[in-house]
């Protein structure tokens, strides 16, 4: 992985919270934006809630070690977390836990934040896909 840095190295090389759930509470998904080929989905959070506080999280990913990272970084920040305290992480919090990403890689986090978000609404809802 050239190019980045230890702390994202780690981020990404971490799997503790990769999978799918079976039968989750709330499923979020972020797919490619508009224009670019295929419109495929590139991120997919699934969590399982006890009451207002989310007790697993897991992600599926495709994408570069950046957006690997991010995902790891918002499900260890989500998991454990009340449904309203994971309602308001967002893409600052996960660059701090990666120690930063390039300016140019940004959007990774935006992505990883966009999909838990969905994960979390849903949860709050009735369990559709976001």
């Amino acid at each position: 992985m050239n190019g980045y840095s230890d702390t994202i190295r780690k981020w990404a090389a971490d799997d503790s919270h990769t999978g799918i759930l079976n039968n989750p509470d709330g499923t979020g998904e972020v797919g490619l934006e508009a224009g670019e080929a295929g419109r495929k989905l590139a991120v997919r959070f699934t969590l399982k809630r006890n009451g207002a506080r989310i007790n697993q999280v897991r992600y599926q990913v495709f994408g570069c070690g950046f957006t690997i990272a991010a995902c790891a970084a918002a499900a260890e920040l989500a998991e454990g977390a009340s449904l309203e305290k994971a309602r308001a992480i967002d893409a600052r919090q996960i660059d701090a836990a990666l120690e930063g990403l390039p300016a140019e890689r940004d959007y990774c986090a935006g992505i990883a934040v966009k999909a838990l978000q969905a994960a979390v609404k849903s949860a709050e809802t009735d369990g559709t896909i976001e």
